[in-house]
């Protein structure tokens, strides 16, 4: 699939997702796309996984597009950027998970940040 294709499947993914919940994650770009697995994601989750990036289908550079286009296309779209913290499940002390294999603060961000609907007054 070229960047042209994943660009147009990305963008329907994103209105669809959002009419339906009425925020969009990259999580569900990238489960819709068929980047993450849902078995994945809950590994990544409950902390099996170190980083998300380790379990995600493609190479760094057409994530990195779709990470871009993602945020591009969802600031267009009016949606308001939230950034959502990501913890691993289960007892005691709840560990923020990791996205990126890097760690960079911005890559972690990118990956956090929720777009939602605003809400139209009446």
């Amino acid at each position: 699939m070229n960047r042209m294709e994943i660009s147009q499947k990305m963008k329907k993914a994103i209105d669809g997702i959002v009419n339906r919940q009425g925020y969009v994650s990259f999580i569900d770009v990238l489960m819709s796309l068929n980047k993450l697995t849902q078995d994945d994601y809950q590994k990544w989750r409950n902390g099996g996984v170190s980083y998300l990036e380790r379990v995600l289908r493609g190479n760094l550079n057409q994530l990195n597009f779709v990470l871009k286009e993602f945020r591009s296309y969802c600031l267009k779209q009016g949606l308001k950027p939230s950034w959502t913290g990501y913890y691993a499940r289960g007892k005691g002390n709840k560990k923020r998970l990791q996205f990126s294999k890097s760690g960079s603060k911005f890559v972690e961000e990118a990956y956090a940040t929720h777009y939602v609907k605003e809400k139209k007054d009446k």
